[in-house]
């Protein structure tokens, strides 16, 4: 097996059975919000931007495109931060994502050679999107590698609800890391303006992988189980949503959009475990990332 080979099956089997913390640790206390700011960022020139995107490996899109950076991070040059800086032509660009990301990324170095995302910022930049939270405290390999591993103890149950509700509160468990998720976004904003005051800060959404109801086996999920993960799926990224509400940043919506394209739709935009090519395992395809380029393009433009 080759070097890349080995580093693809390595980040697809983190994912998927790695890391099961959900239900673990107690949530870090809540800081007050930092102030409002007036506006997000000052009036864009379309022919004048310097933009850096911020994310994990929903941002990167590893192997949607055969234009690919083959290390840790795994970047596709046509994930949506490369497309929103190609259509809008932008003076410069700093792609900073890095599969496996988290919210610590933003201030610590992710690897050795990998710095932390916000060394990307300068006073300078006045365009930034980010999109980070589903991998602090495991969540999104809870989402899709816990709970499928689970689908043996209870085929036609919710072992994994029954498992992870289990002392469950507003504040402990998967709940109270979502709230966690959602105030380190906050911080992570107010930071992003300290570095870059002109900065227009756009927080993109995670896409919904579960349909609510319906069985598929690109996604091996109990039956019961479903609805659960499809809810927690809504959950993560009502955090995002949230986050960029209290921070005053522009927020764009990929969860409305993906309902009709889940792991078990006709036109999927997120694989499922089957690996298709051109998309990691339980990773965006190119569609995707292409619906969301258009969302922030439109974004941007209208902010000009």
């Amino acid at each position: 097996m080759s070097t890349i080979s080995r580093r693809i099956l390595a980040s697809v089997t983190m994912v998927a059975f790695g890391v099961g913390l959900v239900a673990c640790g107690p949530p870090a206390k809540k800081k007050a919000d930092p102030p409002r700011p007036a506006q997000n960022g000052a009036q864009l020139k379309i022919k004048n931007i310097r933009y850096v995107a911020l994310g994990d490996s929903f941002t990167a899109a590893p192997l949607v495109s055969a234009a690919q950076q083959y290390d840790q991070c795994m970047r596709s040059q046509e994930n949506y931060p490369s497309q929103v800086a190609a259509a809008l032509q932008v003076k410069s660009f700093t792609d900073m994502s890095c599969a496996g990301a988290q919210t610590k990324h933003f201030l610590e170095n992710q690897y050795p050679e990998v710095p932390a995302q916000f060394s990307g910022l300068t006073p300078r930049t006045n365009l930034v999107t980010v999109s980070m939270g589903g991998n602090d405290f495991g969540m999104y390999g809870t989402l899709v590698g816990q709970c499928a591993f689970m689908k043996g103890l209870d085929p036609s149950g919710a072992p994994c609800r029954t498992a992870l509700e289990m002392g469950a509160s507003e504040t402990k468990g998967f709940r109270g890391h979502i709230r966690t998720i959602e105030d380190r976004l906050v911080q992570a904003i107010a930071q992003i303006r300290k570095r870059s005051p002109r900065a227009k800060v756009i927080v993109v959404g995670y896409p919904q992988m579960v349909p609510k109801a319906g069985t598929c086996p690109t996604l091996p999920l109990a039956t019961g189980d479903y609805a659960y993960v499809h809810w927690m799926n809504q959950l993560l990224d009502g955090a995002l949503r949230k986050a960029a509400t209290r921070a005053n940043a522009t927020f764009v919506d990929i969860y409305t959009p993906s309902l009709r394209h889940t792991i078990c739709s006709k036109v999927p935009w997120i694989n499922g475990n089957q690996g298709k090519p051109n998309a990691l395992v339980f990773h965006p395809f190119l569609n995707e990332q292409t619906a969301i380029a258009k969302l922030v393009e439109s974004k941007v433009r209208q902010a000009h």
